[in-house]
């Protein structure tokens, strides 16, 4: 029964689990160099130089979310950098960081035009510099007349040389694997893992709550630049020779397959995955080897092994995205699920996403991230209301949208004084959401623009991106993607570096939330849903809150019990509040004047007292 019980215990122990796969790597490692041939140990070494190449594709496409073809390319960069500046007379490591300088200025490069934009912009810049870099290399190696590629030496850290041939360089290189990963989940754990995590989720989520996509995408695919061409480099000194074939658009993307058989987003993962594709093919050519020359399928085999092997890599990227795309760390998952019901009776594990290996992919921290709070905003020289020249918190005149080229919004005038409720109201169509997020901005993805006058607090903000006037203190809560699904409920919270007596103040405006903060948010009703979003953006101490479609698509009980919340915070804190609803009757609960939209203009204004229930109705919903 104690065996049982501590069975159970390391199951649901995260660390547990972790501390034991690199127990087992650091003991394959051992035994290898103990029983293992000089080929096997050559082969290994490889398989951690791949791995944490590998594990650089995965910063920027299982962290961030982006689409990169360019592993092989960013290894070519590094492999020829790192080799010509030994040829040059530069040390072995110094060779090594130069290649790494060199793969973070060109990932700057490629990444400032092709970041700015969401979809496969990145996929097909790397792609063009796949073939550049190979075009490059061949170009350098006919001009320095080394047609066999460029001769690289023997790595030196001291007095110690290593050699490929030897288990010193292999020693070396795992030691290397385990800095590497070791820091890769010291930067998951905190603010920049957060914020890469966000940015996967939704883009426009993380401008909402003050965090630039583009700048934390850009900073993603550098770091991951880099590490990358110090992957080339060290291939370039363990085979002591670079040649620009040997980084063709197939090596690329055997890389891709790693990274998908082993788990986007889990570095235990990554490892299997770049063990499973790199040492399958030399198992494979073992095997047929030892076959009797002399029967058929032993010729047919010798002959065909490149084909064969690609075969292989598409068989097994087909299983897993059919049958486990979470790769290899969904298996592991799913097997330690499987093995809790059965010695505990649960139906489920709490296990991070991104696998056992990074049993603490986020986890609170007390580092508070620049962009994630508003700054002080001043009120001087605030604009000044037309009637009773009372001082406008937020003023809009004259805003036009255009959003893919067609006008969404024509000629809106609001005015949101300091401590009132102001509310938009109309039909489908009428320009609601494209007013609101004409006042809070629109990510540069969004093809959209604005003019006219946008002033909060005195300062003009018409153009300025979320991440911007969230830092005002401007935040918006958007009808769709306000939360990240794969976030638990608590994990919004350190997402925005919330501090605790904020948290303890949500969670009682909304209980519901506390019994629910374990639970992933894209398992949360949708009532739970708004009552986290709004959560999120009280805890931002907005000066100005933007609330899109409050009531969208709820039972009245859910948004009878947001329409209290809401006013509960309005009356404790006089925050200004913008909300556009369709609700007419939660609108008018809340909103001390309302202004009705027709077709992006402004039909009709005026205070909640002067116009009836059923005016509105007809006026601004047709019925």
């Amino acid at each position: 029964m104690q065996l049982r019980s501590f069975f159970v215990a390391y199951l649901k122990s995260d660390r547990r689990i972790a501390v034991s796969g690199w127990l087992l790597l650091v003991l394959v490692a051992v035994l290898l160099l103990i029983n293992g041939s000089s080929f096997w140990i050559y082969v290994a070494g490889l398989t951690v130089i791949y791995a944490i190449s590998a594990l650089g594709l995965d910063w920027i496409q299982g962290r961030a979310g982006q689409v990169s073809i360019g592993s092989a390319a960013f290894m070519a960069i590094g492999a020829f950098v790192g080799g010509v500046a030994y040829a040059k007379g530069v040390p072995s490591i110094p060779a090594l960081l130069l290649a790494g300088v060199a793969g973070a200025i060109v990932g700057l490069v490629v990444g400032i035009p092709a970041l700015r934009l969401r979809g496969l912009y990145l996929a097909l810049a790397t792609l063009a510099l796949q073939f550049i870099s190979v075009a490059v290399g061949s170009w350098y190696e006919s001009a320095s007349g080394q047609i066999a590629g460029v001769a690289v030496g023997m790595v030196t850290v001291g007095p110690w040389t290593l050699d490929a041939i030897t288990p010193s360089f292999f020693i070396a290189l795992m030691v290397l694997l385990l800095l590497v990963t070791f820091a890769l989940s010291r930067i998951y754990r905190r603010a920049p893992g957060r914020a890469w995590l966000v940015i996967k989720e939704s883009e426009i989520s993380a401008g909402v709550i003050g965090i630039n996509p583009t700048r934390w995408k850009l900073s993603a695919f550098i770091a991951s630049s880099a590490l990358i061409a110090v992957s080339g480099g060290l291939l370039g000194f363990y085979t002591m020779r670079v040649q620009s074939e040997s980084f063709s658009l197939d090596f690329a993307i055997t890389f891709v397959a790693m990274v998908i058989v082993g788990g986007l987003g889990s570095i235990g993962g990554i490892i299997a995955g770049a063990t499973i594709i790199t040492v399958i093919p030399y198992i494979f050519s073992t095997v047929t080897s030892k076959l009797p020359p002399g029967l058929p399928i032993s010729q047919w085999l010798s002959t065909n092994i490149p084909y064969i092997n690609s075969g292989l890599y598409g068989i097994l990227l087909l299983a897993f995205l059919l049958y486990q795309p979470r790769g290899v760390a969904g298996v592991g998952i799913a097997v330690r699920q499987r093995l809790l019901k059965l010695f505990d009776g649960a139906t489920a594990v709490k296990v991070i996403q991104a696998g056992p290996a990074d049993n603490a992919a986020i986890s609170p921290v007390s580092n508070q991230e620049p962009e994630s709070r508003p700054v002080p905003v001043t009120t001087a020289g605030a604009a000044q209301e037309a009637e009773g020249g009372e001082a406008a918190l937020l003023e809009v005149r004259d805003l036009h949208v255009y959003r893919s080229g067609a006008c969404a919004v024509d000629g809106v005038d609001l005015t949101v004084h300091p401590g009132e409720v102001v509310a938009i109201l109309g039909r489908n169509g009428a320009g609601k959401t494209s007013t609101l997020r004409g006042i809070s901005g629109f990510l540069l993805t969004e093809r959209s623009r604005v003019t006219g006058s946008v002033r909060f607090a005195g300062r003009d903000i018409r153009g300025l991106p979320p991440m911007a006037t969230a830092r005002l203190g401007l935040i918006l809560v958007p009808e769709r993607e306000k939360i990240f699904p794969n976030l638990s409920v608590a994990e919004h919270f350190r997402v925005i570096t919330a501090e605790k007596s904020d948290v303890d103040e949500v969670f009682a405006i909304f209980p519901q939330l506390e019994r629910r903060a374990a639970s992933k948010a894209g398992l949360l009703s949708g009532g739970e849903r708004q009552m986290l979003a709004l959560a999120v953006a009280f805890c931002m101490h907005p000066k100005v809150l933007l609330v899109d479609e409050l009531s969208l698509g709820l039972a009245p009980a859910a948004i009878a019990r947001l329409t209290a919340a809401l006013k509960e915070y309005q009356k404790r804190t006089g925050v200004a509040i913008l909300l556009v609803e369709q609700n007419v009757s939660a609108a008018m609960e809340l909103a001390d004047r309302l202004y009705i939209l027709e077709a992006g203009r402004v039909e009709r204004a005026g205070r909640t007292s002067e116009l009836s229930e059923a005016t509105l109705m007809t006026s601004a919903l047709g019925g």
